[in-house]
């Protein structure tokens, strides 16, 4: 979740106008312009957090399978509880490998970003969606 949490403060740290949730509701020509300086800083740190995004889902998983190993031996609500964190730690972090990645590539393009890596991810998503109706039906 460390990585989340790098990749959510550096994107908020770049927007120049705050959360989606603020600047959905922002006419066009209220908008302030992403600045250079923090473009460059944030591009630089996405491109850091995929490597350390790759090792900490690594150890997220390896954290994963002990806990379930420790459930079936004990198996009691704490070990449930443990189980539970460590899988939402692997989705947290496997989900921040694409997001650093896919925030890498619309960093340069994009005025805001999305703050969230779910909102993010969900997304890219709708695009590869809309991508496949796209290609089986042109007239969508």
């Amino acid at each position: 979740m460390a990585t989340a949490a790098f990749l959510t403060t550096i994107t908020a740290f770049r927007n120049p106008n705050g959360p989606e949730s603020k600047w959905n509701n922002m006419a066009v020509n209220q908008r302030q312009p992403a600045k250079i300086g923090r473009i460059a800083t944030v591009e630089l740190g996405y491109l850091i957090a995929i490597p350390f995004a790759v090792v900490e889902t690594a150890i997220s998983a390896i954290a994963t399978i002990f806990a379930h190993i420790i459930d079936l031996c004990i198996n009691d609500r704490d070990t449930n509880e443990m189980c539970d964190g460590s899988v939402l730690w692997l989705q947290m972090s496997a989900s921040s490998i694409p997001w650093a990645f896919a925030g890498s590539l619309l960093n340069i393009f994009s005025n805001d970003m999305m703050e969230s890596g779910q909102n993010t991810l969900l997304s890219l998503r709708n695009l590869s969606v809309l991508q496949q109706n796209l290609e089986t039906n042109p007239k969508f």
